[in-house]
């Protein structure tokens, strides 16, 4: 089936990753890979990595070698940027605004800085970003247990208050999801040398050409000699 029908039917997660794949094929047939030797396979579900949605590999039939696979393309999902935003304490989102906005219920939380700032000092603001974190099952507790900075921390239940909150947004911050087309520009190197390589025996061609111009000049010398 084409790209299109395989993201359509959902076999392909979405349309970017199909894009992907379709511009993974048209570069592999570009650079001279055989187009009745390259199969894309998508990964079975117990060999996708932990970080992914779906995985892709584009594979060319070697001679010596079999199928072996040259390129990757995988949805990491958001996994890339959150791992980077947790570590470098950035936000890496994008915010995308609504054609209309919503209400929307919410489960707010709401440290109260002027009580953590005496308590926690330079660490009150990493203790309330911790307290924003939890579930009302656990900020319901007589005391609240947060981690900051490898350090677990006792937060005592009046510092925070937490409700559930119907409001008008106007769009939300997304954390966009990572393609990864990882291309094996070895593999492709010598896939395209073996695809592209035709033995030609030069002494038999030769030698078959020769009979037929001696045959081919025989019947002209008998036909003349007829006439």
């Amino acid at each position: 089936m084409t790209v299109r029908e395989a993201v359509k039917s959902g076999i392909i997660a979405h349309e970017v990753l199909g894009y992907n794949i379709a511009l993974t094929n048209e570069f592999l047939t570009k650079v001279g890979m055989d187009p009745a030797k390259l199969r894309f396979r998508q990964h079975l579900t117990d060999e996708m990595a932990h970080y992914a949605i779906d995985c892709w590999d584009a594979e060319i039939e070697t001679e010596r070698f079999g199928w072996v696979e040259i390129v990757g393309i995988a949805d990491r999902t958001d996994y890339d940027l959150k791992a980077h935003a947790r570590v470098s304490k950035t936000d890496l989102y994008v915010y995308v605004e609504y054609d209309e906005p919503k209400m929307v219920t919410r489960f707010v939380v709401k440290p109260n800085m002027a009580k953590l700032g005496p308590l926690f000092k330079g660490k009150a603001k990493a203790v309330a970003d911790a307290l924003k974190q939890l579930s009302e099952e656990e900020l319901s507790k007589d005391q609240i247990k947060v981690t900051v900075d490898g350090e677990e921390l006792t937060v005592s239940s009046d510092v925070v208050d937490f409700a559930e909150e119907t409001v008008k947004v106007s769009g939300e911050n997304v954390i966009p999801h990572v393609i990864e087309p990882s291309y094996g520009i070895d593999r492709i190197f010598y896939g395209v040398m073996e695809h592209a390589f035709d033995e030609e025996n030069v002494a038999q061609k030769a030698a078959e050409s020769g009979l037929k111009g001696a045959e081919a000049a025989e019947g002209v010398e008998k036909a003349e000699k007829k006439t």
